[in-house]
């Protein structure tokens, strides 16, 4: 069995977004300041596990991040199995 690596995560986090329409990255650069991408999906990582989360849809809010696919801190294999799901799921 291979381990599932954040690169793996990475890569399937990104074509949700592709998929969505929302930008790869969850924070964009403008100045000396870090703006939140409204929308955009990236892997958190706490507790020694990861999950999926999305930006507040309000563009510049911080704060209101949420949990799409109601893992919580899981596994990398875990994570990687309920996002190719979830990706399934927006694909149909």
């Amino acid at each position: 069995m291979n381990r599932t690596t954040k690169a793996e995560l990475q890569a399937i986090c990104d074509l949700i977004n592709k998929r969505a329409g929302t930008p790869l990255e969850p924070y964009r650069q403008e100045g000396d300041k870090w703006i939140p991408n409204a929308g955009a999906y990236y892997i958190a990582g706490a507790y020694g596990g990861h999950k999926l989360e999305q930006m507040s849809h309000k563009e510049g809010c911080t704060g209101t991040d949420r949990d799409p696919i109601n893992t919580g801190y899981t596994s990398k294999s875990n994570l990687a199995s309920h996002m190719r799901a979830f990706l399934a799921g927006m694909e149909t």
